[in-house]
């Protein structure tokens, strides 16, 4: 369909010919369509997320489904990757994946069209704070890898620590050959060795309950007299 917004003059068309009115509007128009490119790029989408328990190359796909983003991937890297859990309501694709990506020894860069490539995360042990040491992130489940959120995490030996969000998932800075304690309630505290690795998947055990004993006499019949 087409819209002629003068009537066409024969021969060349000088620039004052055209009302202000009508280069304001294509300029107002030109703008709007720059805005609405801008928030549409697939990364910066909100939606909403949900996986339980699915394999990453799953936790992928169901988000290049809901956002549209374009995400390659060496399928052997991924396979070695942990199951995910996570839930997230009305964050931007990018924040979503960073979610993914922190349970996993992955990381993303984007490419110029607005989709990204996974690749494997360069060593946390590079990313030093002063004299503490490096970046570890990690997260608290159950025996049936479901996450733990509010777990306390607490760095063996120091006055710091972290909790855990909804999904159990934690960052904390530790050094070489530190301890991580695990507690929360219900479950069996638990010291988790660092080790030089910077993703630390940490399973708690629910605590036994143990029941007193009683005996049971049943009724007997007490004569007042013998009082």
């Amino acid at each position: 369909m087409r819209f002629d917004l003068l009537p066409p003059v024969a021969g060349r068309v000088k620039r004052g010919a055209i009302s202000p009115a009508v280069w304001l509007l294509f300029f107002l128009l030109s703008a709007a369509s720059s805005l609405s490119a801008q928030e549409t790029r697939p990364l910066d989408k909100r939606v909403n997320f949900s996986t339980k328990n699915v394999s990453l190359q799953e936790a992928l796909g169901a988000l290049r489904t809901i956002s549209g983003a374009a995400i390659s991937f060496n399928y052997e890297e991924v396979a070695r990757q942990p199951r995910i859990t996570l839930h997230l309501t009305n964050e931007t694709v990018r924040y979503v994946l960073e979610k993914i990506l922190v349970q996993t020894s992955l990381q993303y860069i984007e490419d110029d069209n607005g989709g990204v490539i996974l690749s494997p995360r360069r060593n946390r042990k590079d990313q030093v704070r002063g004299s503490l040491g490096f970046i570890v992130d990690g997260q608290v489940v159950d025996r049936k890898g479901f996450p733990l959120s509010n777990a306390s995490v607490q760095v063996v030996g120091e006055k710091y620590g972290a909790t855990t969000d909804a999904n159990g998932l934690f960052r904390t800075v530790v050094n070489e050959g530190m301890v991580l304690r695990v507690s929360y309630l219900g479950m069996k505290t638990v010291d988790h060795a660092i080790r030089g690795r910077d993703f630390v998947r940490i399973m708690l055990d629910t605590v036994p309950i143990v029941m007193n004993d009683y005996v049971v006499t049943g009724y007997q019949n007490i004569d007042p007299s013998g009082c």
